[in-house]
């Protein structure tokens, strides 16, 4: 296996992300989700996939499994963040998506990490990571098979494995406490019922 550098305006394209709603779209979400307000909407938020508001349906122009982009927050200019269900844009961010095929989710998972690990140490309040001119002109590292192209299968393959080894290990942990447990419940010594009054 080998790896290629790519620049992203040659991968991706930046695609809207309106409000369709009427009025002020800050007042038109929720900050917890509610039955009307279920479309996730991406702000300038570290964690939760920058995930802060959510909208009503048909209010925000939506996608499902595309990579979001926040250009602008104190602390989270630069961050990427993957999405596989639907979701929507509030502010600060954007989505972009390949302009050739659609990956599955977990490629874009990979992919949002190399891209993240070129913007997010570069860009920032002051240096806001916008699409055109900026982030379209930066490079990412991909893997590529023995025909030079992107080798999604092998993304596939590594996400799948990390996934498994998390899931191993979370599987093990909870046996550990489990089994700490019971040792502790088999070690306490039993109380009298009369010593109790």
């Amino acid at each position: 296996m080998t790896w290629q550098s790519f620049k992203l305006g040659d991968l991706f394209e930046k695609v809207s992300a309106r409000f369709l709603g009427k009025g002020d779209k800050f007042k038109a979400t929720s900050k917890s989700i509610t039955d009307t307000h279920n479309i996730p909407l991406v702000y300038c938020k570290k964690g939760n996939n920058g995930i802060m508001y959510w909208g009503k349906k048909g209010d925000f122009e939506t996608y499902n499994n595309i990579i979001s982009i926040i250009y602008n927050g104190v602390i989270a200019t630069g961050l990427t963040y993957a999405h596989r269900d639907e979701v929507g844009i509030l502010a600060e961010s954007y989505f972009i998506k390949f302009k050739n095929g659609n990956p599955n989710f977990l490629c874009n998972l990979f992919i949002k990490t190399a891209i993240e690990k070129v913007l997010y140490p570069k860009y920032s309040r002051d240096n806001l990571a916008t699409w055109a001119n900026k982030v379209e002109n930066e490079s990412i590292l991909l893997p590529t098979n023995q025909h030079g192209k992107i080798d999604f299968d092998f993304m596939r393959t590594l996400i799948n494995a990390l996934m498994k080894q998390i899931i191993q290990g979370v599987v093990q942990y909870c046996g550990a406490k489990i089994q700490a447990t019971k040792e502790i419940i088999s070690q306490e010594t039993p109380i009298q019922k009369d010593s109790l009054f």
